[in-house]
């Protein structure tokens, strides 16, 4: 049986946001700053659904994100229309773009004409391909501190 994808989803959190150590899990496999290891490792886990409704201690999160180079980003109203103006200019075809204060998602098909299914390009080189276009932009135009992330 041939499994054809049509098309993929994808979210980007804002850096602070979403931590490597969060207690209620994350995909990272390291912690790369010493002030938010004394927090506990990573806590990489491997499902594929969400993790935003599970439980954890407000409080610690508040603590871990005060230790943060810089404070954790929300996304002002021009920094999500500049963060939107980037996506539009990639070579990918967006069938839908919410951006909100803390993250953004969108919806594209892997058939558009020109980096289709067989294109070879992956769905996560895809993500890290946006996600540095609009960083890229953001820092640019004064939007966000160099150095900081999406």
């Amino acid at each position: 049986m041939v499994i054809v994808i049509l098309g993929f989803h994808s979210i980007f959190t804002t850096y602070g946001t979403w931590l490597p150590n969060e207690p209620r899990g994350s995909w990272s496999t390291f912690v790369a700053s010493w002030e938010l290891y004394r927090f506990g490792k990573a806590t990489t886990v491997s499902t594929t659904r969400s993790l935003a409704n599970q439980p954890y201690d407000r409080n610690t999160k508040i603590q871990m994100q005060r230790v943060l180079k810089h404070p954790p980003v929300r996304l002002t109203g021009d920094q999500a229309r500049t963060a939107a103006m980037a996506f539009a200019q990639t070579p990918y075809t967006l069938h839908a773009l919410a951006i909100c204060p803390i993250m953004f998602t969108w919806s594209s098909a892997l058939h558009d004409e020109t980096y289709g299914a067989r294109s070879g390009i992956s769905n996560r080189n895809r993500h890290g391909h946006c996600e540095n276009v609009a960083g890229t932009r953001l820092v640019r135009r004064g939007r966000i501190a160099d150095g900081m992330c999406i």
